[in-house]
C-alpha cells in the first residue's frame, strides 16, 4: 500500500490507549515534498505545504482515500516501524505487532522482521515469531545476524515449544555460519539444550570450550549445575566459587535446590535446563486435577498464553497482576517503581479474558484455555 494506513492504525491505537499523543503533518497536496523531522523514537512529518492532523484525524482521513497522499513504500515502512517500536516500549504489544506487520509489507527488510519476531515472541506467539525469524534468514546477507537469529530460533523452539532436538539443530546452524565455528554463545546454548536432554558429558565438553573463550558467569554456573548432577561436586564448587559477589543470588538459588532435591527421578537435574514450556507442563502435571490454574505476575501475558495452549478449551486460567508494579517491602518505594517504564503499561487483553473480580484492566485476567493449535487472541 502507498497510503498512510499503517500510520492510521498505530495512531488510532495510541489515541485509544491514552499514551502520548502524536501529531502528523498531512500535505494538502499529493505533490507536496515530505521531509523527516528529528525525534529519534517517533516519526513526525513536515511539509512546506502541509497541515497538522491529530492521530484521530489522520485515522479518519484514511476513510477518505482522496484525502491521503501517496508516499513511498520506504517512507511508509519507516513510519510504521518507528511507531511500532514506540508502542512496544510502552508495552502495547498488540498494536505494535500490527504496525511491525505493516512495516514489513512495505519493506521486507531483515531488521524489520527481526523486530516483528521479538514482539511476537514476547507476546506469547512463538510460531508466528518463528516465521518472522525465518524471514530474517531468507533476506539477510549478514553472517553475524544469521548467527544471532539461528540462536534466537533455537531459544524459541526450546523455551516456548519444548523441542530441544530442533533447538540443537539450530545451534549447529549458528556454528556453521562462516566466522562463528567457535562461537562461545552457540556452544553455551547448544550445551543447555543437550543438558536438558540428559546428555551431560556432551554439554560439559561444550561449556569447557566456551569458557576457554569467555568468562561468562551464566556459562560457568550452568557447568556447575551439570557437574553437580553428574557426580563432580568439587568441580561444581570451583565454578560456584568463581561467581562474582554481586551475582551470588545464583549460588543461593542453587543451594536451595540442593537442599530440596526432586523426588521424581523423571524430573532430575537435567530438568533444571528445561525451558518455560517444559516447566509449565511439569507444573500442570503436578497440580491437582480439580485445582485452579493461576499465574501471579502476568506482565505481557506470554506464559499465560502458553498455559492456555496446554489446558483444555473449557479450563479457565486466572492471572493476577497490578500492572502498576508492587511496592518493594522494606524500601519505602511506592507502587509503580517495578512496572515497565515505571508506568502502567498498555496491554491488549485476550478476547476471551473477563474480569470476575471487578478490578479493571490492572487487577485480574480470567482467560479461558484454548486447545492445541488455536491462535493467540492477545
Amino acid at each position: 500500500m502507498g497510503r498512510l494506513t499503517s500510520l492510521a492504525v498505530a495512531a488510532t491505537a495510541l489515541s485509544s490507549t491514552s499514551t502520548t499523543a502524536v501529531a502528523f503533518t498531512v500535505p494538502s497536496s499529493p505533490a507536496a515534498r515530505w521531509s523527516w523531522s528529528s525525534p529519534p523514537s517517533f516519526p513526525s512529518f513536515s511539509s512546506s505545504s502541509g497541515k497538522t492532523a491529530s492521530p484521530t484525524a489522520l485515522a479518519s482521513a484514511v476513510a477518505e482515500p482522496e484525502a491521503v497522499p501517496e508516499i513511498s513504500p520506504l517512507m511508509a515502512a519507516f513510519a510504521a516501524d518507528s511507531l511500532a517500536r514506540d508502542l512496544m516500549d510502552k508495552g502495547a504489544l498488540v498494536p505494535a505487532i500490527a504496525a511491525f506487520t505493516e512495516a514489513v509489507k512495505h519493506q521486507p527488510a531483515p531488521e524489520r522482521y527481526l523486530r516483528l519476531g521479538l514482539a511476537l515472541e514476547e507476546n506469547g506467539e512463538p510460531r508466528r515469531a518463528i516465521e518472522a525469524y525465518e524471514s530474517v534468514l531468507q533476506l539477510s546477507n549478514d553472517p553475524e545476524l544469521d548467527h544471532d537469529v539461528n540462536l534466537k530460533l533455537a531459544h524459541v523452539w526450546a523455551d516456548d515449544l519444548g523441542d530441544t532436538t530442533r533447538a540443537i539443530e539450530l545451534a549447529d546452524a549458528a556454528l556453521s555460519v562462516p566466522g562463528f565455528k567457535d562461537s562461545p554463545s552457540a556452544f553455551d546454548r547448544k550445551a543447555v539444550f543437550l543438558a536438558a536432554e540428559g546428555r551431560a558429558d556432551e554439554a560439559i565438553a561444550l561449556w569447557d570450550a566456551a569458557l576457554e573463550r569467555t568468562n561468562d558467569v551464566d556459562t560457568r554456573f550452568f557447568r556447575a549445575v551439570a557437574r553437580e548432577g553428574t557426580g563432580n561436586p568439587q568441580g561444581a564448587a570451583a565454578d560456584l566459587a568463581a561467581v562474582p559477589a554481586d551475582q551470588k543470588w545464583m549460588v543461593d538459588s542453587w543451594n536451595y535446590v540442593m537442599a530440596h532435591p526432586p523426588q521424581d527421578p523423571l524430573r532430575g537435574w537435567n530438568r533444571l535446563f528445561s525451558g518455560t514450556y517444559t516447566f509449565l507442563a511439569d507444573a500442570l502435571a503436578a497440580a491437582r486435577p480439580d485445582g485452579v490454574v493461576a499465574e501471579f505476575g502476568v506482565f505481557h501475558g506470554k506464559s499465560i498464553r502458553l498455559l492456555a495452549e496446554m489446558v483444555g478449551p473449557q479450563t479457565p486460567i486466572d492471572g493476577f497482576d497490578t500492572f502498576e508494579g508492587i511496592p518493594e517491602v522494606g524500601t519505602g518505594a511506592g507502587a509503580g517503581v517495578n512496572s515497565s517504564l515505571s508506568l502502567p503499561p498498555t496491554r491488549g487483553l485476550p478476547t476471551s479474558a473477563t474480569n470476575p473480580l471487578g478490578l479493571g484492566r490492572r487487577g485480574c485476567w480470567r482467560l479461558h484455555g484454548r486447545g492445541p493449535g488455536a491462535g493467540s487472541s492477545g
